[in-house]
């Protein structure tokens, strides 16, 4: 994959929704809004950040529970790191979108399903049975 990758993370909940911004939160949006178009820049063996296309706010994790942040981007900051841990051959090209250090996923809040919910980062609930508010799919533009 290039360094930098202009990239889209569908929800597996609703394929018509994707994480996009409302200010300085992430936010589940419809496709055809715009503003859900990230910059994937690879930081290292699996992992990577997540810069907003339209300014230079990266993808900021904090705790569990609390909405996922938009921040200005400094690259040496591992809360700006995310890893995509895929959930094996029969769910491709689904994954889990990781922190850092693997403590928490992206989540949407309490499963909605309308443009403008929260994505917030939440505990794993499993690999063998995910909860479909924690499943992504990246497509590359």
């Amino acid at each position: 994959m290039p360094p930098d990758q202009r990239v889209r993370f569908i929800s597996y909940l609703n394929p018509n929704l994707a994480l996009g911004r409302d200010g300085a939160r992430a936010v589940i949006r419809n496709l055809n809004e715009s503003g859900l178009v990230w910059i994937r820049r690879d930081r290292g063996p699996g992992a990577f950040s997540l810069l907003h296309e339209t300014d230079n706010y990266g993808l900021f994790w904090s705790g569990k529970g609390d909405p996922l942040g938009l921040c200005p981007f400094n690259p040496d900051d591992r809360e700006h790191y995310c890893t995509a841990d895929l959930l094996g051959a029969g769910r491709w090209p689904w994954f889990a979108l990781n922190n850092h250090d693997h403590s928490h996923v992206a989540d949407v809040d309490h499963s909605g399903t309308t443009s403008g919910t929260n994505v917030i980062a939440w505990t794993w609930y499993s690999t063998a049975q995910p909860e479909d508010n924690q499943v992504w799919r990246m497509e590359t533009l």
